[in-house]
């Protein structure tokens, strides 16, 4: 097929297009109808109002207005209408279901595995968006390139979007996997710290210099090597 396919997020442009002219309407209205108005009625004549309010009507406490015997002013304001704002609302949800829906929480618990499979063409999607800004945004890079050196350097010119969608957690069970293969002797305590780290248990700031001086400053643990627990033999001595 040598057409252009349509692409992944111009329905959500379409509806985002139409949600842009529903908050424009609520802007207007809002500016429009929210400004207070002043209705007045009198039993005097237009001669007779000019001569009692030379100045006009002014709106404030600073101003008195003479209606006559019969007159009364009131003073109007819209109330807030629903309408346009339930309409944003409509397109809000929309757009979720069209292309933003890897943003919203699972209703009920799942594992990281289950998610990755119900979203698996939203990733694929994604991905594919991705890749393209970050290949549009190398270009632009390497035209910025050819005005500022003269010859840009392709080789050493990388630029990649991150395209991690989920977030990588670490469950109790691959946490206990972790000191198994280090207390096993094949990984280093680094390498589970640095685990730690890209499973959001560590901070990401924390180094392992941090670490070790916040244990050492700790009361030793039972069972560490500076705290061993006691056995029987130990009683007997």
């Amino acid at each position: 097929d040598a057409s252009i396919d349509k692409s992944p997020l111009e329905d959500l442009a379409d509806v985002n297009i139409l949600h842009y002219g529903n908050s424009a309407t609520v802007e207007e209205s809002g500016f429009i109808s929210s400004q207070p108005t002043l209705f007045i009625t009198t039993s005097i004549t237009p001669d007779e109002f000019v001569k009692a309010n030379p100045n006009g009507m002014q709106i404030g406490s600073r101003r008195g207005h003479m209606l006559g015997s019969t007159g009364s002013a009131t003073l109007v304001q819209a109330e807030e209408s629903q309408l346009a704002r339930t309409l944003m609302k409509d397109k809000e949800e929309q757009m979720l279901m069209i292309g933003a829906r890897i943003v919203q929480k699972a209703g009920g618990a799942e594992t990281a595995e289950a998610v990755r499979i119900r979203y698996s063409s939203d990733n694929s999607v994604l991905g594919t968006i991705a890749g393209n800004v970050s290949e549009a945004l190398k270009k632009a890079i390497l035209d910025a390139q050819r005005f500022m050196i003269g010859e840009p350097d392709e080789k050493a010119t990388a630029f990649w979007l991150n395209q991690a969608f989920f977030d990588e957690t670490m469950t109790a069970q691959d946490i206990l996997a972790q000191v198994q293969l280090w207390q096993q002797g094949i990984i280093a305590k680094s390498d589970v710290r640095t685990n730690l780290r890209q499973g959001g248990i560590l901070e990401a700031d924390r180094t392992d210099e941090d670490i070790d001086e916040e244990r050492e400053a700790d009361a030793p643990v039972l069972g560490s090597d500076n705290n061993p627990p006691v056995t029987g033999e130990d009683d007997e001595q």
